[in-house]
């Protein structure tokens, strides 16, 4: 049996990262990206700010080989917090790629995480619920995961799609900690997340207590062995903390002295930010939402998400516990996407400019832990059906499942070019042809 599972499980990965990265990359060529294509992935933000970060990693030029330089155009601090905001590891690969290609080693960069956001997920989903659901389950509701409307509206920050990938791996070390053992994984990647987006990282941790209370709740966990195990995931945390802190102080100061230190007026700062059709809408396919403020989450993933976390919260007759707990994580998401307050303590008990909803992720993570429950209860359910019939139902919901992701990550990418425009690649060579030679002049 363990030879099989040696076998299975690499399989499992592999489908569950190729499959997004293919999809991704036919949503992206319908609008002209791809190597080669006549559009390039920098539009908006990943133009104006993160995109020049790129460049100075690929090409500093003389007299700008500070980490304390200052690129005060966003941020209005110096370099070393400018790093912290824009940067992740993976962009260290941008120095050693020359300026003219820079584009399409971000978009490389970009299909990568794609597919490690899907392969993350599928680490989770096969070491919690191999022996509950199918292989092919996992690598369905990993791709939806690695497929959801937020990827791709938020395509042009791709340092947000770190926490994305890091989170399934944060809830797998909460189980370990639930079990009543240590987790230096869990305090390892903590820190990274936090040393490389503490934005980001912030609200996870805000949604990994959510996924911690859920767990304790749906085990029926006794209120002395829950008090233990909070007791232990808080040193977890505040060991994470210590071990970032090196990086982590000095950063929030200078961007408290930049970009934190502006304030929203109180009369600018709304209670309802969005009303519940809105919400409800999202989770359907093809819904756009834009990247200003008070805009509704990007949270669809897939009908067949939606329809088996209903399946769940509905015919779950033997997890009451489990399903009251679920209902109650809805009930705090479905809240904090409506009311303004809650909202803001997401963000930091701030405003956030643009971009709204950035922990919506998160909410996509719960859909899935929901939905693979749904496919136990599912499967328990169609015993009678035969074999054949089950299989060919399989391969109609993973068909249907492709096409929509793919429909609707193209649809995203297509509203977003009209509303901001992607960077022409000619356009983007000639200008760094320009500037090449005006700076040799």
């Amino acid at each position: 049996m363990k030879s099989k599972e040696k076998i299975i499980r690499p399989i499992v990965y592999l489908f569950s990262f190729l499959i997004p990265v293919i999809i991704a990359f036919l949503a992206f060529a319908n609008i002209q990206i791809y190597p080669g294509g006549s559009n390039t992935l920098l539009i908006y933000d990943m133009k104006n700010e993160l995109f020049p970060t790129y460049a100075y990693l690929s090409d500093p030029g003389p007299g700008f080989d500070s980490l304390f330089h200052t690129m005060s155009g966003a941020l209005g601090s110096n370099f070393l917090a400018r790093i912290a905001h824009d940067l992740s590891l993976f962009d260290l690969v941008y120095k050693f790629v020359p300026v003219n290609f820079l584009p399409e080693a971000v978009y490389f960069v970009t299909l990568f995480k794609i597919g490690l956001c899907g392969l993350c997920m599928s680490v989770f989903l096969y070491s919690k619920h191999r022996n509950d659901t199918g292989n092919v389950c996992i690598v369905l509701l990993s791709s939806c995961y690695a497929l959801m409307s937020y990827i791709f509206i938020f395509a042009l920050w791709p340092l947000w799609m770190d926490l994305v990938m890091l989170f399934p791996l944060l809830a797998l070390f909460v189980e370990r900690i639930i079990a009543g053992k240590k987790s230096p994984q869990f305090i390892l990647l903590l820190s990274l997340g936090m040393i490389s987006d503490y934005h980001i990282t912030y609200m996870a941790i805000i949604a990994l207590t959510l996924y911690f209370f859920f767990r304790l709740a749906e085990n029926g966990t006794g209120f002395i062995e829950c008090r233990k195990t909070t007791i232990a995931y808080m040193i977890h945390g505040i060991i994470s903390a210590g071990l970032s802190s090196f990086i982590l102080f000095p950063i929030v100061r200078d961007l408290m002295a930049g970009k934190l230190n502006s304030s929203v007026k109180a009369e600018e700062i709304t209670l309802i930010n969005n009303n519940l059709f809105d919400i409800l809408k999202s989770l359907l396919p093809c819904n756009y939402s834009t990247l200003l403020n008070y805009s509704s989450p990007n949270i669809f993933c897939g009908l067949v998400v939606l329809l088996l976390a209903l399946i769940w919260l509905a015919f779950g007759k033997k997890e009451l516990r489990g399903r009251i707990a679920g209902a109650v994580v809805l009930i705090i998401y479905f809240a904090s996407f409506i009311f303004g307050p809650l909202d803001r303590i997401w963000h930091g008990f701030r405003e956030p400019v643009g971009f709204s909803v950035r922990y919506s992720f998160t909410f996509v993570f719960f859909m899935i832990c929901f939905a693979v429950r749904g496919a136990v209860v599912l499967r328990e359910r169609i015993t009678k059906i035969s074999i054949v019939m089950q299989r060919i139902l399989s391969v109609m919901i993973i068909l249907f499942t492709a096409a929509e992701l793919f429909v609707n990550g193209s649809y995203i990418l297509a509203r977003l070019s009209v509303d901001y425009t992607y960077t022409n690649k000619n356009e983007y060579i000639r200008y760094d042809d320009f500037m090449t030679g005006l700076i040799d002049m």
